[in-house]
């Protein structure tokens, strides 16, 4: 799927969504007769508005505020920190790359989940719409654009991130979103409604409890039965210990035992730390396939074709387990509401919930992968976390030390073991730095390596010796035999740079031709710098020779050496300087139109705790932005829960039935049972 932005139709399409937002009322009407669930006549509604809480004040979670807010909901942010959007500060060197020119999302985006889950996100927002928000004074953020050329890449004119934090700070609270500050989320619990149970339904009940879980400090716990098959117990370490790597947040974590998970918080007798105890949910049906249409245009869902890419959500064992629920049933989810433990001891409650919390890179600005957590305790599967986007560590050509040196103009290749085509990342700038390796083409492909390496899939790389004639150089020069590579040989994916991006035949005839100009002449001639190519000729032992004494091998070695220089790297620099988190939430467990759990009801997720991350260029605020906006909209307005063709004709012969016959007096009884008690009529 490939999107463009048009920079001349953005202003009339956002103007368009404006008036398409006038029509939102009709959506409910257009759902009935299109199989999709809504609330019924036995469901009691209120005429007040949805009270919504976003948990994080990030980039996702200002966008799913301002949606939220736009479509009648009231709304309040929980922010741990002093202040909202401090990311936003950071992003793009202060200037803020708010929005790339055009996505392509086979080659910018990432995720270990369901290629077509991927796909219905995208296709409920374009770059266009996206652009005419961010843009328009009236119904959006406000903000003055510019194009990069050189990069393909917006950037408010102002060049100032604070601008655009400001701004959309400034926008939610002119549509009535409450921000509170300092206000860190430790705990949630889901308080379930007590329903009639002539109405059939079942009521929550601490004797539904099926395994208890410590959220706060680690405290003993006391066992509540029945317990789960599996006597599956998570607890949650004291919050000290759970900055640092992703393995933290994944201890012990509450996996589904073939049915959805709820809690109810009990106090532990010790006075220690909070249980919350995970109960059934109300449904065991696994859904079908979420439908994107959400109210603000969104497209439809592309057909998933046999060459689509990624694995289905039913070839996965764990949700052919059934850890991947459908909904809860439609009455409990209208009158479930969330409970929020705050760090300081009070307590939030909310009718919808929407995670925003981000993942665990920058720690230092408070994303220190607490929704994360939270959603292992709470049945939810994640793909293990991983810092992405980060600089590699590793020895520098012949063990020199090049650090403040930038190439420009490079092609950087990753070759991942188990696949024929290497990957070649967009962009060609690369940085030598004091531990190893940056800059937008290395963090762009980074992320191939620290999965590897932080999932232990294989064997660590020993860093390289820096002797003469071993390193990048020599490995390039077995490549080219047909020797292979020892990273891939390890399990590991191979990073290759070709250091002027011109082929290998162009730098063997200049090398056959060279004369007497030394080697290391030859290099800076044709645009390598002086540091680094003193450096490859150093580790190839071609340090003081002409290029007419160059010997068939060594012009072998040095071509490949110049067009297919493996770098060697044995680490990263973790999540203290990776952009985003890569892994996360997985797509599967949550409806694609609205970004609602299908495992627990009023439950949102967007931003980074889901598993999907950009690269470097815009990409992950454009998957911040439009992920915020699903959330929100589908958390103001409760979604659309999709349903099979069988289940809304039966419906609707139901419903044209009910109304054909003449009603009884059992059911003019059924139907005022939720009515108080004065207004009961006189029993038969």
């Amino acid at each position: 799927m490939f999107h463009r932005c048009s920079s001349g139709r953005a202003s009339l399409l956002g103007r368009r969504a404006l008036y398409c937002r006038q029509g939102a009322t009709l959506v409910r009407t257009a759902a009935l007769q299109s199989g999709f669930e809504v609330p019924g006549p036995d469901v009691t509604t209120s005429l007040q508005p949805p009270h919504v809480t976003i948990v994080g004040g990030g980039a996702a979670g200002l966008t799913a505020a301002f949606f939220a807010a736009e479509h009648g909901a009231s709304v309040t942010v929980l922010e741990r920190t002093r202040e909202a959007g401090k990311k936003i500060l950071m992003s793009g060197g202060s200037r803020c790359n708010i929005l790339p020119l055009e996505v392509d999302l086979i080659t910018d985006y990432f995720s270990e989940s369901s290629a077509s889950a991927v796909r219905a996100v995208f296709a409920s927002w374009n770059l266009d719409l996206c652009k005419a928000w961010l843009e328009d004074p009236y119904w959006g953020v406000g903000l003055d654009l510019q194009l990069e050329e050189e990069t393909k890449k917006y950037f408010p004119t102002s060049n100032s991130a604070r601008e655009v934090r400001d701004r959309l700070v400034a926008a939610c609270v002119a549509r009535g979103v409450v921000f509170k500050y300092n206000a860190s989320v430790e705990g949630l619990q889901l308080l379930q409604p007590e329903v009639d149970a002539d109405a059939g339904r079942r009521q929550t009940a601490a004797s539904e409890t099926v395994a208890p879980v410590v959220i706060g400090v680690a405290a003993a716990v006391p066992q509540l039965a029945p317990t789960m098959p599996n006597g599956a117990v998570a607890t949650t370490a004291s919050e000290g210990s759970q900055e640092g790597s992703a393995g933290d947040g994944g201890d012990g974590g509450v996996h589904s035992s073939g049915f959805g998970l709820a809690s109810e918080r009990i106090r532990d007798r010790s006075g220690e730390g909070e249980v919350v105890a995970a109960c059934r949910s109300t449904s065991d049906a696994v859904s079908g396939p979420a439908d994107p249409r959400v109210t603000g245009g969104a497209a439809a869902m592309p057909r998933r074709s046999k060459k689509a890419r990624g694995p289905r959500a039913s070839d996965d064992p764990s949700v052919a387990s059934g850890a991947a629920l459908g909904p809860p049933d439609v009455a409990t989810a209208a009158g479930s509401r969330w409970l929020c433990r705050l760090r300081n001891g009070s307590e939030h409650v909310t009718d919808k919930l929407i995670i925003a919390t981000g993942g665990l890179s920058f720690p230092a600005v408070g994303t220190d992968g607490t929704g994360h957590r939270l959603m292992r305790l709470l049945g939810h599967t994640l793909h293990e976390p991983y810092p992405a986007l980060t600089p590699l560590t590793g020895a520098h050509p012949a063990g020199e030390q090049l650090a403040g040196l930038s190439m420009y103009g490079i092609e950087l290749s990753v070759q991942v073991p188990g696949t024929r085509k290497a990957k070649v990342t967009e962009r060609t700038s690369l940085l030598f730095t004091h531990r190893g390796y940056s800059g937008p083409a290395v963090l762009d492909l980074s992320h191939y390596a620290v999965k590897a390496l932080t999932r232990g899939s294989a064997a660590s790389p020993q860093p390289l010796a820096t002797s003469p004639g071993i390193g990048g150089a020599t490995s390039a020069a077995v490549a080219s035999g047909g020797g292979g590579s020892r990273y891939v040989e390890m399990g590991l994916p191979s990073i290759r740079v070709n250091w002027t991006q011109e082929p290998a035949a162009v730098w063997d005839e200049r090398i056959r031709a060279g004369g007497s100009a030394l080697v290391t002449t030859l290099l800076q001639r044709h645009g390598l710098r002086e540091r680094l190519a003193d450096a490859l000729v150093s580790e190839l032992g071609l340090g003081g020779r002409r290029v007419c004494d160059v010997k068939k091998a060594d012009r072998a070695a040095l071509v490949s050496a110049l067009t297919s220089y493996e770098l060697p790297y044995h680490g990263h620099e973790g999540y203290k300087k990776a952009e985003v988190t890569g892994g996360g939430v997985r797509l599967e467990e949550l409806n694609c139109a609205t970004m609602e759990s299908k495992l627990l009801p009023n439950l949102f997720l967007c931003g980074e705790v889901v598993d999907v991350f950009g690269r470097i260029g815009g990409f992950n605020f454009y998957w911040a932005w439009l992920s915020g906006r699903l959330a929100g909209i589908g958390a103001a307005q409760g979604g659309l829960r999709p349903k099979t063709k069988r289940d809304a004709a039966a419906r609707r012969g139901a419903a044209a039935a009910a109304a054909a016959a003449p009603p009884t007096a059992a059911a003019c009884s059924t139907a005022l049972v939720a009515l108080p008690p004065g207004l009961q009529p006189p029993p038969q």
